[in-house]
């Protein structure tokens, strides 16, 4: 019976901190797409983002590529330090 409550109790840990993980990563790939199209002049109505790399670090390096609905995309690079892009560089 103990072990069956450590490991629910476990479990659970283990969801809550991948939630909270992945909630993270998305807001952070979200601030990234959001510099990318403003970047591009274009905004992100009917935009799919795509999380492509990412090196969690004390400065983030993520890598997004954006898809648009007219078939467009833009792929670029951000640098994301305390919720904040300090630069992006566009791929041309």
């Amino acid at each position: 019976m103990k072990t069956i409550i450590s490991t629910l109790a476990i479990a659970g840990i283990l969801l809550s901190a991948s939630a909270f993980a992945s909630e993270r990563y998305s807001e952070e790939t979200a601030l990234c797409a959001s510099a990318i199209a403003s970047e591009s002049g274009r905004s992100l109505d009917d935009a799919n983002v795509t999380l492509k790399k990412m090196r969690d670090r004390a400065v983030k390096r993520l890598t997004v590529q954006v898809k648009y609905s007219d078939g467009a995309s833009n792929t670029g690079e951000c640098f994301i330090r305390k919720g904040e892009v300090e630069s992006v560089n566009i791929e041309a």
